[in-house]
């Protein structure tokens, strides 16, 4: 009897292992349970007659596995829990090197310039920022950063809820450079998951929409206007498709020495990164194999650039509203990203207000992608203004400002 208690009391405890780390059928550990969406911080922009509220919000990493992430709800003063807001606006912000450069870091320019307009601002800032900083960012990977940002946007609808705001039904789905990826991102997302959404308009310009395109463009022209570009896609690329790279397979001197210090460290801007770097000559920057499109190094990363691709692979909905921008001389994101997104889109039976025309308007001065945004952000705010039934509110000064961050700093 006392043997017989003894193998029972074992076995109740090998069960007890066993229900403490259940598996799924195929053998693999649960997935990790996330807490809810919560609100991390209240700031308050007098100046700017708005507050910002930072979330944390559940997501997943670009591995596909749980993961919380951070992002930002801007609410101007116009809109209060007695005064519906007119819409919510998804901005998805652009290019980010340094931690300070994501929204719930403080980095709201759009933001702040939509104040005035009514409606409720939310940001994600995406897997590598904010919450995850100390992460290596998911640069120029659409599916992932597309899904962070519509997740962002369920987890602030239900935290602006419980505030007591309200608001009309318009979603305005926005972004330009990495944010027209993302904003293109976030439509597939919606329609591959999330049949309850539909955006507004969706305002895309100077997207990464087929990134492989934009690889084999770079490797012909031998140059990277923007450089810090190149470099962190092959690095998102390589860490998150596990394509087993090493630094010196990818990068030579002096480039390959500082990796860790300029990109990973995430201290420095876009500017001050392209400052460091000193050059925008391929040669000068990554390996022969990297610049040969027959090499196998490139013939793996293409590949894995062709599955980020916005061009193939999914079926928008007919009636989608969408504002195509891209700026026909860019030689940072060619031309070439917009035209097959464009075809891509037609070929399912979309008419698309496009705009793909030479915004290149001081040679010398700047990127040619850095003008396409002017065009840009205008024709947006104006679309907007119009659905909206509103004046033109911006203080351009603001605007003024945001491209004045961006210029070199000679």
């Amino acid at each position: 009897m006392r043997k017989l208690l003894i193998v029972l009391l074992l076995v109740i405890g090998v069960v007890s292992c066993n229900r403490a780390k259940p598996v799924t059928p195929e053998g693999e550990t649960k997935e990790k349970e996330l807490p809810p969406a919560r609100i991390t911080e209240t700031i308050r922009y007098e100046k700017d007659k708005c507050t910002a509220y930072n979330i944390e919000y559940p997501s997943r990493d670009p591995y596909g596995k749980p993961e919380t992430l951070s992002g930002t709800i801007v609410v101007g003063d116009e809109v209060t829990k007695d005064e519906p807001a007119r819409g919510l606006f998804l901005y998805n912000h652009f290019t980010a090197y340094a931690s300070r450069e994501c929204p719930s870091r403080g980095e709201l320019s759009v933001q702040k310039i939509m104040v005035g307009s009514g409606l409720i601002s939310i940001s994600s800032d995406f897997y590598g920022f904010g919450v995850t900083e100390d992460k290596p960012q998911a640069y120029g990977l659409a599916d992932s950063n597309g899904e962070a940002s519509v997740d962002a946007l369920i987890a602030a609808r239900d935290l602006l809820a419980d505030m007591g705001y309200t608001w009309d039904n318009r979603i305005f789905n926005l972004g330009y450079s990495q944010g027209g990826q993302i904003a293109m991102a976030a439509l597939k997302v919606i329609t591959q998951k999330h049949p309850d959404i539909r955006f507004t308009q969706t305002f895309a310009g100077g997207g990464l929409y087929d990134i492989s395109a934009t690889y084999r463009f770079l490797v012909s022209s031998g140059k990277a206007p923007l450089p810090d570009t190149v470099i962190s896609a092959l690095l998102a690329y390589n860490q998150f498709y596990k394509l087993g790279f090493s630094y010196e397979d990818m990068f030579i001197e002096p480039l390959l020495g500082k990796i860790d210090q300029w990109f990973l460290s995430k201290e420095y801007t876009g500017v001050q990164l392209r400052d460091l770097i000193g050059t925008v000559n391929l040669r000068e920057l990554v390996t022969p194999d990297m610049l040969n499109l027959d090499s196998d190094i490139s013939k793996k990363f293409i590949e894995a650039m062709n599955k980020e691709s916005l061009c193939r692979g999914w079926a928008p909905w007919l009636n989608e509203q969408i504002v195509l921008v891209h700026n026909k001389v860019d030689d940072t994101v060619p031309v070439v990203n917009a035209e097959n997104l464009l075809r891509f889109l037609e070929n399912h039976g979309l008419t698309i207000d496009s705009h793909i025309e030479n915004y290149q308007e001081i040679p010398g001065v700047l990127p040619p992608h850095f003008w396409g945004a002017a065009p840009f952000f205008t024709g947006s705010i104006s679309r907007i203004c119009s659905i909206l039934g509103i004046g033109f509110w911006i203080d351009m000064s603001k605007v003024v400002q945001l491209f004045r961050d961006n210029l070199p700093e000679s």
